[in-house]
């Protein structure tokens, strides 16, 4: 299980927190949570290899992509 926190940033007041559980590794992820103060519409977000934010995206890593699927 790992949990997200979303915090405000400079430019944002977008809040939350999400849930992340797997029952075992074959087993899919799911995701669950609130996230509040999101202008309407439609959202999308995306998981970095690592959790490091010293230096903004560039010490997060990659985007998360174990199969290497792209759309």
């Amino acid at each position: 299980m790992g949990v997200l926190v979303l915090n405000p940033g400079a430019n944002s007041t977008v809040t939350g927190s999400l849930v992340f559980t797997q029952v075992d590794e074959n087993s899919p992820v799911t995701i669950k949570g609130t996230i509040s103060n999101l202008v309407p519409g439609k959202h999308g977000f995306h998981v970095h290899e690592s959790g490091d934010l010293r230096e903004g995206c560039k010490s997060s890593g990659g985007h998360y992509n174990p199969l290497k699927v792209w759309y």
